[in-house]
């Protein structure tokens, strides 16, 4: 006890060190009040209304760089208290008795973790009350303390334990220095993004050695919550295997065989700890690494749409019958029951089904499942070739009426793990018939498909949504697509209105409400009236709130309507619900400048002299025919005011035999 008492003099005593604990306690209090009292401003001027509990725990994510940065520093300083003197030189003599002393300067420092960990507690236990933040906090509070604050510093105690067995101080500070940059990302990526081919190394070394959490800088997700996957626990791990074997050696100086054994329990452990942080399944990643969603949609670095293929099926799917297990990602067993593609009753679909017999068959599969083998109705294996999003399974010669697809994976968009899913058949995690193209621009499009039977097992932890119906320990009905979403939802909310709502996001409610109380219907039936439309209802269905996040808003849409539900972002609005219903019909580019001139709110918001013209602004070099329809249309608008010209074009655009040519669109435009 007397040694350990010394260890904490010593950390009390040590100028740099203590003064680099007293200042990280003052920034950590100045900040995290400074957050606290701007939510209270915001909690008292708006109620509800301000105070999202997603950005809460978002914002204090900020001060973990803070964190790692000066718990490596003190961890380094205090663990080369015992190289000064010959300190370590008379402690290695004493064999364990002297390692004691190594094991006590640790306790010390978990000791001052402790009492870090404990006064942030105090901002986040208070925030949770003041701010009346929904009970389904708790979990993710718990966890914010236990990962962020307390692992994340034992992590860097350790990080900074391991540096400071270098003999060279400034080569100490250096490596220290170089996994600053390597853990945080606003440091790397200026590095990273100008050393090309270099540049995807470190992203995959900072993949395998950073546990701070991960988009701090993003929009977070409350269906999804803050991140707290395993593989992070995982890589602390690691951090805390490398950190303790210096320790472990000397505590085996005298016995060679002790130390093998220590030695090899290390290798295990790194190992172990190894894959679960390599092979981390489906997890939410929203930043610029290769692997995040907002670069998964690139195959082999190239833009979707340079891939994108359009090829109609030899064949009909009538139905899947799938076997679904999500722990760390996706694994399916899918069945896929064929029919010609001429059938035409359910009474002659049977029939038809025995004489297919095609030399491929084509499906689109989004390109992060990965297919492992392929089968027809009597077990025999077929042979496939998955190129990205697009898979053709290659006929054995016989009849086929079902072929069943053995495959996993996830994706960092439409995730899927034991913990949260937002699996949407807008995207295709199960394989559709024909070559689609679902992604323009890296947004996700969607077009209506024709009803097909679904009967599903899913074996998940917890409750899910599904736009399917459950009945005897399976998922079933008829619909375009299957739909399944779990995390952080209002069940009880559901239940209630059939509306996915997220605790933690307070505006998805009032979204809801809007959809629910007929206000955005009221919006849109007097749109329709200034554009001389037919008013049409908004459909009553099973609506889903999609999650106010970086990575879905920037590859979804507003809003998308299927067959059973409903997809509605935040800035689900008149205009959003206009563009849908144009683009159902397929785009052109006059509907696309429809929507480009379309004003947000009003037409008296829009002043026509401020429209720009193409050719005053960029010349005449490359100017084709979209910018002369353009131009043609903006001077209509000057001419014979906005409201009156887009009435016109809406009249045109949504008409049954509206072909969408664009040499017919100019000569149309230039008749306004």
């Amino acid at each position: 006890m007397k040694s350990f008492a010394k260890t904490i003099k010593l950390f009390l005593k040590s100028p740099q060190i203590i003064l680099a604990y007293l200042v990280l306690l003052g920034v950590s209090n100045v900040v995290f009040f400074d957050i606290y009292k701007a939510f209270v401003a915001e909690y008292e001027e708006w109620g509800e209304k301000g105070t999202d509990a997603i950005y809460f725990l978002g914002d204090m994510g900020y001060l973990c760089c803070v964190f790692f940065v000066f718990w490596v520093f003190i961890s380094y300083e205090y663990f080369r208290k015992s190289k000064e003197a010959g300190i370590q030189e008379n402690l290695d003599c004493l064999g364990v008795r002297g390692s004691m002393f190594y094991l006590h300067q640790l306790g010390t420092l978990l000791l001052a973790v402790l009492v870090f960990t404990a006064n942030v507690s105090v901002y986040m236990i208070v925030g949770y009350f003041r701010l009346h933040f929904p009970p389904v906090l708790t979990d993710q509070i718990f966890k914010t303390l236990a990962i962020n604050v307390f692992l994340l510093s034992v992590g860097a105690v350790f990080c900074g334990s391991a540096i400071s067995q270098i003999r060279n101080r400034f080569a100490g500070y250096g490596v220290a220095l170089a996994l600053s940059f390597l853990m945080i990302w606003e440091l790397l990526e200026p590095i990273a993004g100008g050393l090309g081919l270099g540049g995807n190394v470190l992203h995959v070394l900072r993949s395998f050695l950073s546990f701070l959490p991960p988009d701090i800088g993003m929009s977070h997700d409350a269906l999804y919550g803050m991140p707290f996957e395993s593989y992070r626990i995982a890589i602390i791990g690691i951090w805390i295997v490398l950190g303790s074997i210096w320790i472990l050696r000397k505590m085996c100086i005298r016995s060679k065989n002790a130390m093998m054994v220590a030695m090899c329990v290390c290798v295990v452990l790194l190992a172990g700890l190894s894959e679960r942080a390599w092979n981390r399944g489906s997890v939410l990643l929203q930043g610029d690494s290769p692997q995040s969603a907002l670069m998964e949609c690139l195959i082999d670095g190239k833009e979707p749409e340079d891939l994108a293929r359009s090829k109609a099926a030899g064949f009909e799917v009538t139905g899947y019958r799938m076997e679904l297990r999500i722990r760390k990602e996706l694994s399916a067993v899918c069945r896929v029951e064929l029919a010609e593609n001429n059938a035409q009753s359910a009474e002659n679909i049977a029939q038809s089904a025995k004489n297919i017999a095609l030399g491929e068959y084509d499906f689109t599969l989004y390109h992060c499942y990965r297919i492992k083998d392929v089968q027809d109705d009597k077990g025999k294996k077929m042979e496939f070739r998955q190129e990205g999003d697009y898979v053709t399974v290659k006929g054995n010669g016989e009849a086929v009426k079902e072929i069943t697809f053995y495959y996993e994976g996830g994706s960092n968009l439409i995730y899927s793990n034991s913990h949260a899913c937002f699996l949407t058949g807008i995207v295709p995690w199960y394989p559709k018939a024909g070559f689609q193209v679902f992604t323009e621009e890296r947004r996700i499009k969607w077009k209506e498909e024709p009803l097909v039977t679904f009967d599903i097992g899913l074996d998940i932890p917890g409750e899910v949504v599904s736009n399917l119906e459950y009945a005897d320990g399976r998922y079933k009905g008829k619909t375009d697509n299957a739909l399944f979403v779990k995390g952080f939802l209002d069940e009880e909310y559901y239940k209630k209105t059939n509306v996915v709502c997220y605790p933690m996001q307070r505006d998805t409610y009032r979204k809801a409400k809007m959809i629910r109380d007929g206000e955005l219907q009221q919006s849109m039936d007097q749109w329709m009236e200034i554009l001389g439309g037919e008013k049409e209802p908004v459909a009553d269905k099973k609506v889903i709130c999609i999650p106010l996040s970086t990575a879905f808003s920037s590859r979804m849409d507003e809003y998308y309507e299927t067959d059973s539900y409903i997809l509605a972002g935040i800035g689900i609005s008149p205009r959003e619900l206009i563009r849908w219903r144009l683009e159902k019909t397929g785009r052109s580019e006059l509907k696309d400048l429809f929507y480009e001139l379309l004003p947000f709110e009003s037409f008296d918001e829009v002043d026509v002299n401020e429209l720009l013209v193409y050719k005053e602004a960029w010349g005449a070099e490359d100017y084709d025919k979209k910018d002369e329809l353009h131009d043609t249309v903006v001077q209509k608008i000057r001419d014979a005011g906005m409201q009156e010209i887009m009435k016109r074009i809406y009249a045109r655009i949504t008409a049954e035999d509206y072909e969408g040519n664009l040499d017919a669109d100019l000569e149309f435009a230039g008749k306004l």
